[in-house]
């Protein structure tokens, strides 16, 4: 977060330790500490069709609730179809969730992985998955 000093034409913008924000090149230059997580787990390929499928301990997924900061999708690169991922509802003809191409990457901020769905457009489809905490 940056905080606004001074009055006028005299204002110019800090960073939360009190360092001025400069620009270069039209960008800001900004001390910062992003905190993303301190533990990353992948996760076997998870093989799915064209059923909706609940990321659980059943795929081999840890269930985690509250902890978790990112999960990360990847469509396997040799896929023949897509992915698709979202809740419960997620569909296989693109119509309902966030569609993933063969080699594509999806990084979702999600806290539970009860909660998160996948699904193929034909069977046989992967994912390639790791999770945040």
């Amino acid at each position: 977060m940056a905080n606004v000093i001074g009055g006028g034409t005299g204002r110019f913008l800090t960073d939360t330790d009190g360092d001025a924000v400069t620009v270069t090149d039209n960008r800001l230059n900004v001390n910062a500490t992003v905190g993303v997580g301190d533990t990353m787990t992948t996760y076997t390929q998870v093989v799915v069709g064209t059923s909706a499928v609940q990321l659980s301990s059943g795929e081999g997924i840890s269930s985690a609730s509250g902890s978790i900061k990112e999960m990360v999708f990847q469509a396997a690169v040799d896929n023949t179809g897509f992915i698709m991922v979202g809740d419960s509802n997620v569909s296989s003809d693109d119509t309902r969730g966030i569609r993933i191409n063969a080699g594509d990457m999806l990084v979702l901020p999600i806290n539970d992985t009860t909660a998160t769905y996948i699904r193929g457009s034909d069977s046989g489809q992967q994912v390639n998955i790791v999770v945040i905490i």
